[in-house]
């Protein structure tokens, strides 16, 4: 299939192969057989994983530039998951699942929590990418977490102190944030006592020291960019001016802006993210543990 996209595309006509390709890469993710013990030796024995044969010709090989920058970053996306031989193909791995009744309305709910020692979890105190790639999705914040994207549960910032943030997430909120794509206006936490918050001053740390960050946006009802649901990798953004809205409640807005060279966000066409895949298997997932 990637050797029939190649050969069309050298003749201008390969619209349909890539829509044959992006589908299966994006199927290929939750193929049935990777939950067998097998499944690294069928791997590699498909060569997939190779050089000049599988996944790589289409993210780093000579003809890898006829791909559609999508397929490139999904292509990519698996390669690195697979290659480590992080083969679940389960949305929620390294997440448990209890399902729980609250005793005060009888009312059924289902808690998730991160699994111990989980031998894929990467840190999240890590400036730039911290391997994902453009358009990475997850169902939820504890699997952004799980993949090194983002570091706390609810916080929209994620830094540390004395050396700054390396993550937001853009969400539905109470602020006065303003989302446009390539730039966004982004409120840090309200201040304490008259002073900056934690994440204000990290936000601040970040703008002085030129360090990218990592933006996420999550579902939102009033931003075109953000995805349909979950959670989304939208690429690496620099601070770069910062405004007080409210000197009472020091609250101040940063301005966010996308970093040159990168892939275009994911947010509509062929390319958006989640895929039809991730919302069936999500939707799936859902219906199990209501």
């Amino acid at each position: 299939m990637i050797t029939s996209c190649i050969l069309q595309a050298k003749d201008g006509n390969a619209e349909k192969q890539f829509t044959i390709l992006r589908n299966r890469i994006h199927t290929m993710e939750f193929y049935g057989f990777l939950k067998l013990p097998t499944a690294g030796a069928l791997i590699k024995q498909s060569k997939i994983l190779d050089d000049g044969k599988g996944l790589p010709l289409i993210f780093s090989g000579h003809d890898s530039s006829i791909f559609p920058y999508d397929i490139r970053a999904d292509a990519e996306m698996l390669w690195r998951r697979w290659v480590v031989k992080d083969l679940s193909p389960d949305l929620l791995r390294g997440i448990n699942t209890v399902k729980g009744v609250l005793a005060s309305s009888n009312i059924k709910r289902t808690n998730h929590s991160s699994q111990k020692n989980y031998e894929y979890k990467r840190p999240a105190n890590v400036f730039g990418a911290n391997g994902l790639v453009n358009g990475q999705w997850w169902p939820s914040r504890l699997c952004a977490m799980r993949d090194g994207a983002h570091g706390a549960i609810e916080a929209g910032i994620w830094g540390q102190t004395n050396i700054g943030a390396f993550a937001v997430c853009v969400s539905e909120g109470h602020y006065q944030d303003k989302d446009a794509g390539k730039v966004i206006l982004y409120c840090g936490t309200q201040g304490e006592n008259r002073g900056k918050s934690i994440g204000t001053k990290q936000l601040d740390e970040t703008m002085r020291s030129g360090e990218p960050l990592r933006v996420l946006r999550a579902a939102k009802k009033d931003s075109k960019y953000a995805p349909e649901k979950g959670i989304r990798y939208d690429g690496l953004y620099e601070v770069k001016d910062s405004e007080i809205l409210d000197s009472e409640n020091v609250m101040v807005r940063f301005t966010l802006k996308r970093l040159e060279g990168q892939d275009p966000i994911r947010y509509r066409g062929d390319a958006a993210r989640p895929t039809q895949q991730e919302k069936r298997e999500w939707m799936n997932i859902r219906n199990l543990v209501s």
